[in-house]
């Protein structure tokens, strides 16, 4: 699924791998594609487009400290920015908007607590995770 000069040429040999790949309205040939995982196991669940024109993926994984996480691709294909979320994560979905990257889903932590993780436009996480947080600047 990979094109030349992926971010991820080829699976990271866990269990499951996500994928991003962008293709051509016109005759569906695959413009760039990167797989997204590592040694372990990965789930891509969400995807974005954000109003830079990039795209904004969210997920689960064993590998990035057995949790959510979300990445920023940029159009072309290039991983632009991954924070680190230490949550761990039963489900997630991921939103964008003129402000802000969200990632919202649910913990496996006492039985299903609600997180959100907000992260702005110099790619900073800027609210805390909590089953009543809102998206709130700092």
């Amino acid at each position: 699924m990979s094109a030349p000069g992926a971010q991820q040429g080829t699976h990271g040999g866990g269990g499951k791998d996500g994928f991003v790949a962008v293709f051509t309205i016109s005759n569906g040939s695959r413009v760039w594609g990167s797989y997204h995982g590592t040694g372990l196991s990965e789930e891509l669940r969400s995807l974005a487009a954000t109003n830079n024109g990039h795209f904004c993926v969210g997920g689960l994984s064993q590998g990035f400290g057995t949790g959510a996480f979300v990445a920023d691709y940029r159009n072309d294909g290039v991983l632009y920015y991954e924070p680190g979320l230490t949550t761990q994560a039963t489900h997630c979905t991921v939103a964008a908007n003129v402000d802000l990257l969200v990632a919202a889903g649910m913990t496996a932590y006492a039985g299903g607590d609600g997180f959100r993780a907000c992260i702005n436009q110099s790619m900073a996480v800027v609210a805390a995770m909590g089953s009543s947080s809102a998206c709130t600047m700092r």
